[in-house]
């Protein structure tokens, strides 16, 4: 096209107004068919197939008579109606979302241990919304029961996660930021007490407080992110008693009336979204269970196993199993004895009685000490250390006293009456 738009090294040479006007003509034509098209699409009923029509047809038409365009309004899909949720999980998902988040955003800009312990925190508020909802589907179990601690067993694995990293980080500067943390989650076990929970909540705060007030002292003048990190975990535990005086004045309500078995609830929530559309964390996206463990691999050697072992003798009388094994021989345990004549049965003949058949044996100095360990000799005592006292003989009373004399026995004694 000798007369299209040119450029070349000296001039620019422009092209005839009319080829202009042609092509902005078709491709105006182009974009009404497009638009014609897609208002179309929507506007038909499901099934039916969208008019068409030969886009060269149009734009030979458009091109000879300018049309003017007007785009139809693309429609907007309306959201489905979201199940209603009861007022107290209403309540805690804007706790969640209110003051647990301004904690979150409050840990974002210090340490990357009271970040991680910040999560830990936010995971165990998701793990007792989950708790509350099974709350409202399910009778509640015997809290000594496995189902009662299946149920709870969420909220206890992410406060464990908490205190796991206040001891692990005992030596940090960040320590006190840790402790007020760890003393503070514990409020979360309001929901296994049925008496006064919401004082429960109030008690942890103070203990909570022992250490942020500390962490306030430090860093008032410092850095003001500290102070907003703990006074933002303040308000957080004051909105979670004040939660729990509101919808849980004695303890968790559960659905007493037309509940369903506890771990049914359980499974429900977490094998698909919860009533709100939220997923659970944790319900979606799992790792499968890991596979079970391979066989163990056969034995090509074809080596027969090993005899058993022979059984150990044991000490004469002290097996009760060879006395049985005697016992089950039958009328053969009695063939080896011999018979006994009735002269000699002393029942029949009282006289044997007076002798004794069986001579005893006589007691010897080695078998009465046999068990016995000898004892040392005893040595005299030497002459020097033998006194010798004067000798003494009177009469008290009706009693002789002699001492001194070197045999006692030849004597005399008188009497001094």
């Amino acid at each position: 096209m000798t007369d299209v738009l040119t450029h070349r090294a000296d001039k620019v040479v422009m092209a005839p107004e009319g080829v202009l006007t042609r092509l902005c003509a078709r491709l105006e034509a182009a974009t009404s068919r497009l638009e014609d098209i897609a208002s179309t699409a929507y506007d038909q009923p499901n099934g039916a197939p969208p008019a068409s029509r030969d886009v060269s047809e149009a734009s030979a038409d458009t091109a000879a008579t300018p049309q003017t365009i007007t785009a139809s309004p693309i429609p907007t899909p309306t959201p489905s109606k979201s199940i209603s949720l009861p007022p107290a999980i209403e309540d805690f998902d804007a706790l969640i979302s209110g003051d647990l988040k301004t904690f979150s955003d409050a840990s974002n800009g210090l340490d990357a241990v009271i970040v991680e312990q910040a999560s830990a925190v936010s995971r165990a508020f998701t793990a007792q919304r989950q708790f509350l909802i099974v709350t409202t589907k399910a009778k509640r179990p015997e809290m000594a029961s496995p189902t009662y601690m299946n149920t709870i067993s969420d909220i206890q694995q992410e406060l464990m996660a908490v205190n796991d990293i206040r001891e692990k980080n005992r030596a940090s500067p960040l320590k006190d930021h840790l402790a007020m943390v760890g003393e503070g989650s514990s409020a979360l076990g309001w929901v296994t007490v049925d008496s006064k929970p919401a004082d429960f909540v109030a008690e942890t705060l103070g203990g909570a407080q022992l250490y942020g007030n500390r962490v306030l002292k430090a860093y008032k003048d410092k850095d003001q992110a500290h102070v907003a990190f703990v006074q933002s975990y303040y308000k957080l535990i004051r909105s979670l008693a004040a939660y729990v005086k509101q919808h849980h004045l004695g303890g968790v309500t559960w659905n007493q009336k037309d509940g369903i078995d506890a771990s049914e609830a359980v499974q429900q929530i977490k094998s698909g979204p919860t009533p709100n559309g939220s997923i659970v964390p944790g319900a979606a996206g799992d790792a499968p269970p890991p596979p079970p463990p391979p066989p163990p691999l056969p034995n090509f050697d074809n080596v027969p196993p090993p005899p058993p072992q022979p059984a150990a003798k044991s000490a004469p009388g002290g097996d009760m199993g060879a006395v049985f094994d005697q016992l089950n021989r039958g009328e053969s345990v009695t063939a080896g004895l011999r018979k006994v004549d009735k002269s000699q049965m002393t029942h029949k003949n009282p006289s044997l009685r007076t002798s004794a058949s069986v001579p005893t044996r006589s007691v010897s100095r080695d078998s009465t000490d046999r068990n016995r360990s000898p004892t040392p000799a005893k040595k005299p005592k030497p002459e020097s250390m033998l006194t010798k006292k004067p000798p003494r003989k009177e009469l008290d009373g009706n009693k002789w006293i002699i001492v001194g004399h070197p045999d006692p026995s030849t004597t005399p004694l008188r009497s001094n009456k």
